[in-house]
């Protein structure tokens, strides 16, 4: 076998043209860029869905035993609380508490053109087993509102009703997303997701739901 000099070697060989090769470089440059330009796009349009599902705090106080407040019509009951909820005129649902608690209501917005659920809700202090989340809903259609009336039992007794409360959902993506009072929206975390997704399909224990 003969081996040529490397010069003869790079002389012989044919590699194109100039203008090929920079035409062809120039092209995968702008696939790449509009790759990342439409993913960019795609997480816009996604944030900008999720910033439009929010929170609203419309009542807290603190209950003594006995008949309180009645529950705002499709509001749906969640706390580890002693309670119990009747049927009252005009399709009104009494609420009585048989211990102390703490109330806070809330109404979740889904603004969004999207189907979003399961939609779970946290106090800044509940101690609910096993992470402190209360399932409210397994779906809010798209702009449709949901109430929460949330009670536990308060820890000590100088204790007032939290003012911020803590939200997760699932867009209709399958992406999980939490809004802490007014702050801005963020992703959850995949170990998070794995927890909350639990929750999500299994009511805590110790969690009463429409009693």
């Amino acid at each position: 076998m003969e081996w040529k000099p490397i010069g003869e070697w790079w002389d012989a060989t044919d590699f194109g043209d100039l203008p090929g090769w920079v035409a062809a470089v120039l092209t995968g440059l702008a696939l790449v860029i509009a790759a990342q330009s439409y993913a960019r796009d795609v997480k816009r349009r996604r944030e900008a869905q999720a910033r439009l599902v929010y929170a609203t705090e419309t009542f807290n106080a603190r209950h003594e035993p006995g008949p309180v407040r009645v529950v705002p019509p499709g509001g749906r009951v969640r706390g580890n609380a002693d309670y119990s909820v009747d049927k009252g005129a005009a399709g009104r649902e009494n609420l009585r508490v048989r211990e102390t608690v703490l109330r806070v209501d809330i109404e979740i917005h889904n603004r969004s053109d999207e189907l979003i659920g399961p939609v779970l809700f946290q106090g800044p202090t509940v101690a609910m087993p096993p992470v402190g989340w209360a399932i409210v809903s397994q779906v809010i259609e798209p702009g449709e509102s949901v109430t929460l009336v949330f009670l536990r039992r308060p820890f000590n007794p100088a204790e007032m009703p939290p003012v911020d409360v803590t939200i997760a959902y699932r867009d209709s993506s399958g992406r999980w997303w939490r809004r802490v009072g007014t702050e801005p929206i963020e992703m959850i975390r995949d170990d998070e997701v794995r927890r909350i997704e639990h929750i999500g399909q299994h009511e805590p224990p110790g969690c009463a739901s429409d009693a």
